[in-house]
């Protein structure tokens, strides 16, 4: 059997993928992998940002209480999903509409169905209280400490 140079160069032309149809292939496998992850990461980051922003209102609520030793209210309102000092429209935090909001205090801190109250006392104790934020995946926990007053929060994926 034997083959002619212009027949072996026209067969090999049609076998396989050459190296640039593959550099293509898999940049575009990569660009598709990468912005899947991308918008994992990001609900994953609003979820910790609005649990960055909870802290905040928090422990400021424990210095306020500190400093002017004087009570001060942190209010949870389920209805209208949003975390702020009582009586403070300012440092307001809303939550948002995609992220389930579960809050845990003492039944004395209970106000009906919708609204939660974290007390922060003048030697920087606390009523204590968990709230948990949870988008997909992503769960961020946030802890107030009732003997110390401080709040934390802890992220799990």
């Amino acid at each position: 059997m034997s083959f002619s140079v212009g027949s072996r160069l026209a067969r090999s032309e049609n076998d396989g993928f050459s190296l640039l149809e593959m550099l293509v292939v898999m940049v575009i496998v990569s660009l598709a992998v990468g912005l899947i992850s991308f918008q994992k990461s990001r609900k994953t980051q609003s979820v910790a940002d609005t649990a960055r922003a909870i802290v905040s209102v928090l422990n400021d609520a424990r210095m306020e209480a500190v400093m002017r030793k004087a009570e001060v209210n942190v209010e949870v309102d389920l209805q209208t999903r949003t975390v702020s000092k009582k009586g403070q429209a300012s440092g307001r935090v809303q939550i948002p509409d995609n992220v389930a909001l579960e809050v845990r205090t003492a039944d004395e801190f209970k106000y009906g169905n919708s609204r939660r109250i974290i007390l922060f006392l003048p030697d920087g104790t606390s009523s204590g209280g968990r709230i948990r934020l949870q988008t997909g995946s992503a769960t961020v926990s946030i802890e107030t400490l009732w003997l110390t007053g401080l709040s934390t929060y802890d992220e799990t994926h």
